[in-house]
């Protein structure tokens, strides 16, 4: 789909055109839309914001790939802390008015843009080449991402109407402090190794960073359980001993989803359609299965978090299989 020559990310024609029309197309409808929606959002403003988002998102993935982490994450993640420290001055040191903050915003995410802009158009080259099977890898990987963001946040949704709120706000609660710490460091490893699995796959290497990332993740856990441990309850309301199984879980999932980082970035970078195709179809028979199972036993947190264990394990195992 994409390679590194000369120091820039090689793409082909046709998907450089597919990228550039649907990065303009699609923030002119959306802001059209929302501009007769809600008359205090502004056209132009919606679409300026629009169009340098997704600037900075190609300019990010660009980057990446070319190796340059800090400034891909620079775009990622800088205009996030220039809006914090930009409002803070506001807040603090001018007369500060809300209709300020969507001006305010797009002239932060105009000059963001410009900046990725110049950077895509420094790192980036249009071969002639045309990408075969393209409306494959669209379906495929569109449908993959569909259920990578179902799997992510659904047991959310299948908590909190099966189960009530406070239930719900308790799981919320503990998956913050076992879960989150793990999940972050999960897009960190996905990522960076990306760029690498591109350039080819050792089993031998692939194994000494699989013990790396189960290690590291079982210190973050112990971590967490000891800071828990030592806070003793004045800021963490946390009972270990009421619900060790959901902590071990929610500790176990993370661990699971920190490992799969790795497989699924050396899926990103070597699967081929058909495989992306099979592992949508393996996961959806998995859902059919785990799912009314679920319910027939009776929807609890712990088999909720369990679930997700044996679907991500179970990817993992796919990918691995297929490609190491």
């Amino acid at each position: 789909m994409s390679k590194i020559e000369a120091g820039k990310t090689v793409i082909s024609k046709d998907i450089f055109i597919s990228i550039l029309v649907s990065g303009v197309v699609a923030p002119i409808v959306i802001s059209y839309y929302f501009s007769l929606r809600y008359e205090s959002l502004h056209f132009i403003f919606l679409t300026i914001s629009g169009l340098s988002i997704n600037s900075m998102i190609l300019a990010y993935n660009t980057l990446r790939l070319n190796k340059n982490f800090l400034k891909s994450q620079l775009f990622h993640n800088g205009y996030k802390v220039v809006f914090l420290l930009t409002f803070v001055l506001l807040y603090f040191f001018i007369a500060f008015k809300v209709d300020y903050i969507v001006l305010v915003a797009t002239a932060i995410l105009f000059v963001f843009g410009i900046l990725a802009f110049w950077n895509i158009y420094q790192n980036i080259s249009i071969s002639q080449e045309r990408t075969s099977s393209l409306l494959n890898y669209f379906f495929s990987f569109s449908i993959n991402m569909a259920l990578l963001t179902a799997l992510s946040y659904g047991e959310r949704i299948l908590i909190a109407n099966e189960l009530g709120e406070e239930v719900f706000g308790n799981y919320f609660y503990y998956s913050t402090i076992f879960l989150f710490p793990l999940t972050l460091l999960q897009y960190y490893v996905g990522f960076k190794e990306l760029v690498y699995f591109k350039e080819g796959v050792n089993k031998k290497l692939l194994h000494s960073k699989l013990l790396k990332i189960f290690v590291g993740g079982a210190l973050i856990v112990a971590a967490v359980i000891l800071l828990v441990k030592i806070d003793g309850g004045t800021f963490l309301t946390i009972d270990i001993k009421t619900n060790l199984i959901l902590v071990i879980l929610l500790s176990a999932l993370g661990i699971i989803k920190l490992v799969y980082g790795l497989f699924s970035a050396l899926m990103g970078a070597k699967a081929k359609y058909q495989d992306i195709y099979l592992i949508n179809i393996f996961t959806f028979v998995l859902l059919a299965i785990l799912l009314p199972t679920l319910f027939l036993i009776g929807v609890t947190v712990n088999l909720v978090v369990l679930g997700l264990i044996i679907i991500f394990a179970a990817r993992g195992a796919f990918i691995y299989l297929k490609y190491a």
